[in-house]
Formats: structure tokens, C-alpha cells, sequence
């Protein structure tokens, strides 16, 4: 959805909402409206209208097929006047547009009543909130940037796992010379993006990729210490193979799986390629937050956002109270994966890879938000295609590529 559309969509919402009045009495009826619809994911949903319906209330499903679809979806029931009592929405700058405008809930009085609002990272409830308001219930994060591995591959090439990124960069290389792709990558568009976030945060570059992700500094893009950035990005991908371009990230873990390959970079959610094929986590292959001191937990997640409406006052109280409920929470990722945001909401089917991720949380690990938080759409597309175009460039210079980083900011907000 382009962002003039966006815009033009909430200017008629604003206009139809200041008409809208109470024309019936209060029921707890929740039309929820979401894209969680196969799989795991429509177990979890399963969990939460459970869980719902038992607290006295009535869940009705409005499903929509796709993130994409059902966001527009939901806004464009916004303004027709047939806002579902709660929307799935990602955590990105659309959610807050939104909340500006005056469209959506002000939940952080449910947030204190319900003991969430100091079990929450503060990086995510910023990512929620506008002025210090807090618009969204935050369901589920998961981890973008996950360095995967398995075991018995490192054994056979007689590589130890890398403790610095020196250490990595060498054991890049030993998995050439051993004839094992050292960093399987995927080709899609999106992954790009986490690639190089990825190599970012590994590397020890923290602060140009808050200079570039969060902060829009054109002085630090312009600086030495980015063109430093992107020729660490250049030696990285000069370890991933020609078939790369056309591998989806799934195949790119298979090839983790089948021992063709060593390292891969991905999101938590590939965990499920290695336990379908029968590894175990933290036994037969690893879910590492980063490469030596450098881990970070970058959240992504997804929302229930509760339109302004006066016929859902009670529904929507009460949906708010069960979607954030503690042992709820618990039972919800048990279902459909992912972590919940709540510390407090412990896990009871944990594993290597879950263990590993609580305990990072519990003691104090550096968690930022996805950029895609942070970023206008504009300006997210922008720099995504500078960066595809680099990766998929092999003759572009790492100079070409800081001057589009650039040219990327200054043209976008």
C-alpha cells in the first residue's frame, strides 16, 4: 500500500468516525480480523478465541489471506464504518500513522491494569506508542537476525565455532577450501535487507546501522567508518554461491540441513527447517544471536490493534485482557511459535534455541526493533533496493553503493 493511499484512507476514516455514535447496547462480541489462517499460526488463533470465549466473551474470526490484504482490509473497514472490534497489524510505521490520526484505542490503561506495561521491552512499547500512548497489544516477537548452524557440518570440515568476527570471517574461508558453501543466502528481496542488517550488527558496526536504520545521519553515511560497512558487506557475500539468486530461505536452511552448507542468516522462524527434519535445537544445530560479543535480539512481531468504536468498548476491554494474559500468552506461542513479549510469560515447551532466547531477554540482551519500525515506507524501499542491487552487483563498488545509501536518504523522510 503506497503511502499517499494510506494517508488518503485515514483522512476519510477521521471524517467518518467523528459521525459515528453508540446505536446499540454493549455486548462482549469480538469480531477479530487477521491473516494467521494455516498452520501453526491458525492454532494460535485457535488459543486465543479459546481463551476468549472462556472468559465470557464471543470471538468471530474475519480472516483474510496475507499480511498485506488483511491490513488494507482492516483500514478500509476503518472507514467504511465496519471496523472489526480488533485488527492484526505489524509493528511498522503504518500502525502509528494510524494511531495519530486518532483511529485507534489508546490501550495503555489497559496495559496497567493488566501488569504488562513493565513486562514489555521498552524498544517495543516505543514502537507501539505515540506521545507516550500506547495503541497496540503486542502478541508475539520473534528474532530477525539469527545465525544458524549445524553441528555435524563444523565437525566434518574440523571448524570451531567462530568466537570473534575475525574468527568468522576465517572460518569462511575453511569452508570454502573444504568445498562447503560457507554462507548460504537467499535471494529474495526481503532477506537482503536482514542480510546486511545482519552483517551490520555482527560486525561491530552498531552505530552505522542506528546512523542508517534509525537515525537518517547523512554526515555518518558520508563518513569513512560506512565505506568501512560496505566493504565488509562486499567480503561477505564474495563467500555466498552463484545459486544464491534464485533460492528461497527455506532451501537456503535445507542446504544447512543436508550439510552443503555452513552458515545461514535468517529469521527464528527457520527453526522449523531443521526440527521437521529431525535435529534437535542447541544439540544438533545452533540459533546464535550473533557472532561472538555482538548478539542482538532485533524484534519483529505482530499486533491486535482496537479501532475507535463505541459499540466495542466492553468486547474490546475484555479482548485486551485475554490476549495479554500471562498464561495465555504461554499457551498461545506453545501453539504457533514465536516469543512472547511478556518476560514474566515463561515458556513450558522450551528447547535450546527458546532457553537461549529467554535467558538473553532475562539478562539484560541488547534488543533493538526491526527497521521496518523505524522506516518509512518510502525510505525502507529505498535503501532495500540500493541494497539488493549491491549484493546482486558483483561489480559495484563499495563507493557506488555508500553514494545510493545516501542518495536513498535525502530522497525520503
Amino acid at each position: 500500500m503506497t503511502k499517499r493511499k494510506f494517508r488518503s484512507l485515514l483522512l476519510g476514516a477521521v471524517s467518518l468516525a467523528t459521525l459515528a455514535a453508540p446505536l446499540q447496547a454493549q455486548d462482549l462480541t469480538a469480531d477479530v480480523m487477521h491473516w494467521w489462517n494455516a498452520g501453526n499460526e491458525a492454532e494460535g488463533v485457535k488459543v486465543l478465541a479459546k481463551a476468549y470465549d472462556a472468559a465470557g466473551g464471543t470471538w468471530v474470526d474475519r480472516p483474510v489471506p496475507g499480511m498485506e490484504a488483511a491490513m488494507a482490509t482492516g483500514i478500509s473497514a476503518v472507514v467504511s464504518g465496519t471496523a472489526p472490534a480488533a485488527m492484526q497489524f505489524n509493528i511498522n510505521r503504518q500502525l502509528k500513522e494510524l494511531a495519530a490520526s486518532g483511529m485507534l484505542s489508546d490501550v495503555t490503561d489497559y496495559a496497567k491494569r493488566d501488569g504488562w506495561i513493565d513486562q514489555v521491552p521498552q524498544a517495543l512499547l516505543k514502537s507501539i506508542s505515540v506521545d507516550g500512548h500506547i495503541y497496540a497489544l503486542p502478541v508475539v516477537v520473534q528474532n530477525y537476525t539469527t545465525v544458524w548452524t549445524v553441528k555435524s557440518t563444523f565437525e566434518k570440515a574440523g571448524v570451531t565455532y567462530p568466537k570473534t568476527w575475525d574468527d568468522f570471517m576465517a572460518s569462511l574461508e575453511a569452508f570454502k577450501k573444504a568445498g562447503i558453501i560457507p554462507l548460504a543466502k537467499s535471494g529474495e528481496p526481503w532477506s537482503d535487507m536482514l542480510f546486511v542488517q545482519a552483517i551490520m550488527l555482527f560486525s561491530g558496526h552498531r552505530d552505522m546501522f542506528d546512523a542508517l536504520f534509525t537515525e537518517g545521519d547523512i554526515d555518518k553515511l558520508n563518513s569513512p567508518a560506512f565505506l568501512d560497512v560496505a566493504r565488509t558487506i562486499r567480503q561477505v557475500v564474495a563467500y555466498t554461491d552463484p545459486g544464491a539468486p534464485s533460492r528461497t530461505w527455506d532451501q537456503a536452511d535445507t542446504l544447512l540441513v543436508q550439510g552443503k552448507a555452513a552458515y545461514t542468516f535468517m529469521g527464528d522462524w527457520a527453526k522449523g527447517s531443521f526440527t521437521s527434519a529431525g535435529l534437535t535445537p542447541g544439540q544438533d544445530f545452533t540459533c546464535e544471536l550473533g557472532i561472538g560479543k555482538n548478539q542482538f535480539f532485533v524484534l519483529i512481531g505482530d499486533t491486535f490493534v482496537l479501532p475507535k468504536n463505541a459499540k466495542k468498548t466492553e468486547a474490546q476491554s475484555l479482548f485486551a485482557k485475554v490476549v495479554m494474559d500471562a498464561p495465555t500468552q504461554v499457551d498461545f506461542t506453545n501453539a504457533r511459535g514465536g516469543k512472547s513479549p511478556r518476560l514474566d510469560a515463561v515458556p513450558t515447551q522450551s528447547d535450546g534455541c527458546t532457553d537461549y532466547q529467554q535467558q538473553f531477554a532475562a539478562n539484560g540482551g541488547t534488543q533493538l526493533m526491526n527497521t521496518s519500525a523505524e522506516m518509512s515506507g518510502d525510505r525502507f524501499g529505498a535503501v532495500n533496493d540500493a541494497v539488493s542491487q549491491y549484493i546482486n552487483t558483483p561489480s559495484m563498488t563499495p563507493e557506488t553503493f555508500q553514494q545510493m545509501i545516501v542518495q536513498a536518504i535525502e530522497s525520503t523522510e
